[in-house]
């Protein structure tokens, strides 16, 4: 891969770790021992956190799921079994065990917070009470439904590493067709099973792009770019208002809209604004780091705050706000502090990236 485009692929990734701990800091529903509130209706909190939540930040995860999936095909040569297998060989090395790891991590943190006198009451429900798990609950917490619940995209993502001679298949065979029959079932929420519509389809998507050596170098002009990028906020500025205001069952149709919109806007302003940022670059070292542990921080910053600040519009907007600014810049430092310490541990929770 030309090192252009491997930087914009770790920067855009930087980016939109940054969104993935935004849109998991909403907090429109907070729960409080003997108080909850319920905060609905058109203000300034509730705009603003459902313009930048269930806005600009949704188009972070299909960023991840297309990167995912061009990266497994990128110079793929020969479809055999053991081309495959080489890959997947890597992906336990870079998801499998990194999995493992972060969701015995937060098992660990939560079992802690909910034994210790203090942090009981905010930590606890009275169906997850890690205390009352029989064995299957325990094996299904830590493999199938982590308490750091953003670990569901590695987990989902593990699954198409498995289907991935199928993908390829479905792509060699079918072209453009196969994703865009993908890309129907995305536009009417067409599910199967338990995999998301959205995860398959920008994975199958970025696989696409590599099978197909799509020509991902190509530039659009300043002022397409930039149309592109306010026609992306105006929509959803229009859907945050419509969605808060008159709430129909046309929202869906918006955020689709509204993530493609953003997906072609963030890829292309990075080379007019973005491609010689060394600082960012350096920072997208942490990128997973970021990913792997802003929860359960996040939410235990969350808490706190709003246990001493209380709980209004001012105190939930300002929680939203600032809370992924502090998470983001203590897992940083951490990371790199755990990264000079012991380079090899890092790299293994990290897997090697």
């Amino acid at each position: 891969m030309d090192t252009y485009l491997s930087r914009k692929l770790k920067v855009l990734s930087f980016i939109s770790i940054i969104m993935v701990v935004y849109l998991h800091s909403y907090n429109l529903n907070t729960n409080l021992p003997a108080e909850s509130l319920r905060i609905i209706g058109l203000n300034p909190n509730t705009f603003i956190q459902t313009f930048i939540t269930q806005g600009i930040t949704r188009i972070a995860v299909p960023l991840f799921f297309l990167i995912s999936g061009y990266l497994f095909f990128y110079n793929f040569q020969q479809p055999t079994w053991q081309a495959f297998l080489v890959k997947m060989r890597k992906r336990i090395h870079t998801l499998v065990i990194p999995y493992l790891f972060w969701s015995g991590l937060s098992f660990l943190i939560f079992y802690i917070l909910q034994n210790l006198p203090f942090s009981r009451p905010y930590f606890t429900l009275p169906s997850n009470i890690i205390n009352n798990y029989t064995l299957f609950d325990l094996i299904n917490r830590i493999l199938f439904d982590p308490f750091a619940y953003q670990l569901w995209f590695i987990r989902d993502l593990m699954v198409y590493v498995l289907f991935t001679p199928v993908i390829y298949r479905l792509i060699y065979h079918l072209k453009i067709y196969s994703v865009m029959a993908l890309f129907v079932c995305w536009v009417l929420n067409v599910n199967f099973l338990w995999i998301s519509n959205q995860g398959i389809f920008f994975f199958m998507l970025g696989s696409y792009l590599a099978i197909h050596k799509f020509n991902l170098r190509r530039e659009l002009s300043l002022n397409i770019t930039s149309a592109i990028f306010v026609t992306w906020l105006i929509v959803i500025f229009c859907k945050t208002y419509i969605e808060l205001a008159f709430p129909g069952p046309f929202i869906p149709y918006f955020s689709k809209a509204a993530i493609l919109l953003g997906l072609t806007a963030i890829w292309h302003i990075y080379d007019w604004t973005l491609s010689g940022s060394e600082i960012l670059l350096r920072y997208s070292n942490y990128t997973f780091f970021i990913y792997a542990m802003h929860e359960p921080a996040l939410v235990i910053t969350r808490k706190l705050t709003l246990k001493f600040l209380g709980v209004s519009h001012g105190t939930l907007l300002t929680a939203y706000l600032l809370a992924p600014i502090f998470v983001i810049c203590l897992v940083m430092i951490i990371g790199r502090s755990f990264k000079r310490l012991s380079p090899t541990g890092y790299s293994i929770i990290v897997g090697g990236r």
